[in-house]
This record gives structure tokens, sequence and C-alpha cells, in this order.
């Protein structure tokens, strides 16, 4: 958002909690250097002006070119918008928001990235199966993790088909040769894609926790966004008070145990065949239904952007 004085944190974040006392109306949120402003389009203009006004006192000049407006009702740009207009959506914290076809393109341009990321970790000489081993794992591997949490569902399934894929791939390519049966293939990819506590490699996988990341992100939006957004907090409500009934209108589910997420949210994550335990008001751990507990949780303290 600003160009030069961007680099100093404590600063700018005076800036912004000045901004947003200036315009309450709006919504002012930042991850690091990102600074997003949700509101009314008219009242962006102002806001911006005032940005760079702020700014200004701290020696930080605003960069306009670094941002960009988007409207989700398809409105077009408001009289004296200075930057650049999005029609079709943006990328916010590298998670493509907007149109269908805007979603698609930046799920696709991310799985490309991802699988040259893969082919190149699968082109180093077989002397390095250690390293290869280790960059599946703990490079290429925990990077979709965030945008799992931030997608929608339906993007979400087609980015962690296309991630697994390429994961499968270059595990294969390491641990197989021409001497090896489909089947037993099939079977180290599925013994790979395994956390490490289960007996597996921790490469691949991602498909399996899709509902458990989708999960702990809409908890965990639903818990911090309710505190500044009226409609988070009604749909929180909405949940809460529910009636507790299957999702096939059979009989009450289990109750969940005890210090866990209250019922609406245990039954939401039952709907989707994950497990949202909380303890002490933060997630402690979720998982695809019918998995170890031992296998862990990469989503802990996930949020939705």
């Amino acid at each position: 958002m600003w160009g030069r004085g961007g680099g100093r944190p404590a600063a700018l974040w005076l800036v912004l909690r000045r901004l947003e006392a200036e315009h309450p109306h709006l919504l002012v949120r930042a991850f690091h250097d990102d600074v997003v402003v949700v509101g009314p389009p008219t009242a962006l203009p102002p806001a911006l002006a005032d940005a760079d006004r702020l700014g200004r006192l701290i020696d930080a000049q605003l960069a306009p070119a670094k941002c960009v407006g988007w409207s989700p009702a398809g409105l077009s740009a408001p009289a004296g918008w200075p930057a650049t207009w999005a029609a079709e959506g943006v990328t916010q914290f590298s998670v493509p928001l907007g149109s269908d076809a805007h979603v698609a393109a930046g799920v696709d341009a991310l799985a490309e990235e991802q699988g040259r990321l893969s082919a190149a970790i699968a082109a180093l000489p077989p002397a390095e199966l250690q390293a290869q081993l280790l960059l599946l794992r703990l490079c290429s591997g925990p990077r979709p993790n965030y945008w799992l949490r931030a997608l929608p569902l339906v993007w979400g399934a087609r980015l962690a088909a296309a991630v697994d894929r390429d994961a499968h791939a270059a595990v294969l390519s390491a641990l197989c040769d021409a001497h090896d049966s489909t089947a037993t293939r099939v079977a180290v990819a599925e013994r790979a894609a395994l956390p490490p506590a289960m007996g597996g490699l921790g490469i691949g996988g991602r498909a399996r926790v899709l509902p458990a990341a989708a999960l702990a992100s809409w908890v965990d939006a639903l818990r911090a966004g309710a505190a500044y957004s009226p409609a988070l907090a009604a749909i929180r409500d909405d949940l809460l008070r529910s009636p507790v009934a299957a999702a096939d209108g059979g009989p009450e589910p289990p109750p969940p145990p005890p210090g866990c997420a209250p019922p609406a949210l245990w039954r939401l994550g039952r709907r989707h065949g994950a497990l949202g335990a909380w303890r002490g008001g933060r997630q402690a751990a979720c998982r695809p239904s019918g998995v170890s507990a031992a296998g862990g949780c990469p989503f802990r303290g996930s949020s939705l952007v």
C-alpha cells in the first residue's frame, strides 16, 4: 500500500489504527504489509486519501499503483478512485477472490506453481533421495495448507487434487521403478500420504484433510469475526440456536467430549467429516473422521481471510 517508508511495522500500525478511528464504518485489517479495507465503494477514495495523509506524518508515501479495489456486487470504480479497479476479482493474501473464472484461474496458477516445485524436487539425482523426501514433506508439502483453509471447499478440493497428484508423482519417481506393479505404486502413495506418527512420510494427503482445514477456518472466522462483523455474529448465533439432530433427520448424534466445541459447531464438523476439539477457547486438534489423533493436525489456529 505504501511505497517509501513502508518497512516500519510499528509506525504503520499506528497509522492504521488512526485510519480505523477516523473511519469507524470501515473494516481495516492488515497482515504484515498487506492492508485490506472493506466498505461501500464511495467511502474508499476518502479513506485512501486519509491513509496518504496519515502516512506522510511518518514519512511513508502512499503508492496507488500497489492498491486495487473490487466490488463483489460488480459495481464500477467510485468517482475519485486513484488506483486500479478490478472487474473480476482480486488476490488477497495470495488467495484469489472473485468470480468463478477469476478464482479458477487463480487456483490453476497455484496448482501449476506447486507442480513446478514438486517436479524440481523430483528431478534431483537419485543420490539425493533423503533430501528429496525432506523437501517434499517440509517444503512443498505445507505450502497448500494455508490455501486450503482460505479457499471455498469446491476450489480447495480442486487444488488439493492437483497437489496430491503432483506429490504422488514425485514420491513414486523417488521410491518406485518400472518393476513395481500398479498395486504396489498405489500402496506406496497411500502410505506416503500418512503422517509420520502413523508410519507414513507426510507427503500428499491434502484432499483427505481438506474438510478439517475448511472447518477450522470457519470456526476461527466465526470466533474472531463475530467481534467486528454483525453478519458473522448472526451466523454464529444461528448455529448455536439450531436444534440438535442428525443431518439425515435420524437420532441425535453423540454429544461432544467435555471441553470441546459447542454442540452446533460439533455437528457442523460431523457433517463435513471433521472434528474440531477445543480447549480454553482455542482449537486444539481437528482431523478427518476415522483418523487417529496420533496423526496430529496441521490446521491449528487457522483463520479465514
